[in-house]
């Protein structure tokens, strides 16, 4: 089959779970916004692939032959490894920015930075195999990064909340959470993939249609009862670092003067 083809079959599965996500909010996000963080999104393969790489020769000097060998290395050098740099997008690019206002905003973000990751990764995949991998990854691999964007995103618009209503801990808890749950689940999709163990891939398979339908029930859910974070009026941020300020002359959190004078 033609790399025409194929490359089609790598970029049209994204599309379409980026479509159902954006269609979904009921206030849209900016487009240059959303183009900004999936182009990062996209960026992310650079430093993903060295580190992994690093890893991967880190874990064959100490041996990955054993299982639990290998769900350490798939936990720190891949899941790890690929959830933290997706979730480095969000938190420094749309996280700060103020039309990041509504708890469903997590998800949108998450979801445009986790597929713009996947969509390079699935070409590399794509371009070197053939369609039933293709096919295989556009029902597997894709719609798992999004899953995993969703818990991630879901925690960020939480973490967002609390930090408007200026509760640091709380805020800084979910954002925590934002990181470590998605990194649990991308690890069992992947241990339970790659063990080769035939009761783990039956495991595995009842595992990705329980995530799913899960992580479609919160997108469902979460998008029906968006709740506004903050009214979208400039004079409550703070123009340099996005922080809560309503009728404050200094912003709390950069020390720069607020639109409030």
């Amino acid at each position: 089959m033609s790399n025409d083809y194929l490359t089609y079959m790598a970029i049209l599965p994204v599309i379409l779970l980026l479509l159902f996500i954006y269609k979904r909010d009921t206030h849209k996000e900016p487009k240059k916004l959303l183009r900004k963080t999936f182009i990062f999104g996209c960026l992310t393969v650079i430093p993903v692939i060295i580190v992994e790489l690093i890893f991967e020769v880190v874990f064959k000097i100490y041996g990955d032959d054993t299982q639990i060998m290998k769900f350490a290395s798939i936990f720190i050098g891949v899941a790890l490894v690929e959830e933290l740099f997706k979730w480095l997008v969000v938190r420094f690019i749309p996280y700060k920015d103020t039309e990041f206002d509504e708890k469903y905003d997590g998800i949108v973000y998450a979801v445009f930075s986790s597929l713009g990751f996947a969509v390079i990764e699935n070409l590399l995949y794509c371009l070197n195999s053939n369609i039933s991998v293709a096919i295989l990854r556009a029902l597997t691999a894709v719609p798992g990064h999004a899953c995993d964007a969703v818990v991630m995103g879901y925690f960020l618009g939480l973490a967002k909340y609390y930090a408007i209503n200026e509760n640091k801990k709380l805020e800084n808890k979910n954002l925590f959470f934002a990181i470590l749950f998605p990194v649990i689940t991308h690890t069992i999709y992947d241990y339970l993939l790659t063990a080769g163990i035939p009761l783990l891939s039956i495991i595995w398979l009842i595992f990705v249609i329980v995530f799913t339908i899960i992580c479609f029930i919160l997108v469902i859910k979460s998008s029906k009862s968006n709740i506004y974070l903050q009214k979208k009026n400039s004079s409550v941020y703070c123009k340099n670092c996005g922080n809560y300020v309503e009728g404050k002359r200094y912003c709390s959190k950069c020390g720069e003067r607020t639109s409030n004078e």
